[in-house]
């Protein structure tokens, strides 16, 4: 009697141990697995039209199915302020070659080619807004002096990337952009960045 009821006692210890064990094993996610929601943010240097300067990139992303995702970004990088050949009649001299902020924000669509051997392949592109600072450079006869504007215009952008996971958390990735503004100049700006990438999950 006493030893059916040890032995009761011990499976159902057991069956309570190895309950959540099991449901741990089942939902925890394993890289390279699909996830609904992904957020990852990368820093490191960058290179493109404006010049070279550390950039950081934060996304969300949500998963869709078939590797196609939605993703909304946010970024920024210091580079040179964009040169404009419109009269400037007023203001400070200015040095093109000084460096100001530049910030991105972007929804896109994403197509991720599925993870092989932590590498991961995809192209974007997607609608949002750029912001950033641009010189007024002096035209002959209309005024001596060259002024700063900040401006925010929208803009479209396309590209494609590689990751390459290194873990669950970490990784590297490198990105290329081609920023197209939409304004009466249709400035075209392109941004290459490469980094170490942070993930959740």
């Amino acid at each position: 009697m006493r030893r059916a009821v040890f032995l009761g006692a011990l499976v159902a210890i057991l069956a309570l141990v190895s309950a959540p064990v099991s449901a741990q094993t089942s939902t925890t996610p394993t890289l390279g697995q699909p996830q609904a929601w992904r957020v990852n943010a990368t820093v490191g240097p960058s290179f493109g039209t404006l010049g070279t300067a550390p950039a950081a990139l934060a996304a969300a992303s949500y998963e869709m199915g078939n590797g196609v995702s939605i993703t909304g970004e946010a970024g920024t990088f210091r580079g040179k302020p964009i040169l404009r050949d419109i009269p400037a009649i007023s203001g400070p001299d200015v040095d093109p070659d000084d460096r100001v902020n530049a910030f991105h924000y972007n929804v896109n669509l994403t197509y991720e080619v599925p993870e092989r051997a932590g590498f991961s392949p995809y192209v974007t592109a997607g609608v949002g807004a750029f912001n950033t600072s641009m010189v007024d450079t002096p035209v002959p006869g209309a005024g001596p002096f060259a002024t700063y504007d900040r401006f925010t215009r929208a803009a479209t952008n396309v590209g494609g990337g590689l990751g390459y996971r290194i873990n669950r958390w970490l990784g590297v990735r490198a990105d290329y952009r081609l920023f197209s503004l939409a304004d009466n100049d249709g400035e075209h700006l392109n941004r290459f960045t490469t980094g170490v990438s942070l993930h959740l999950p």
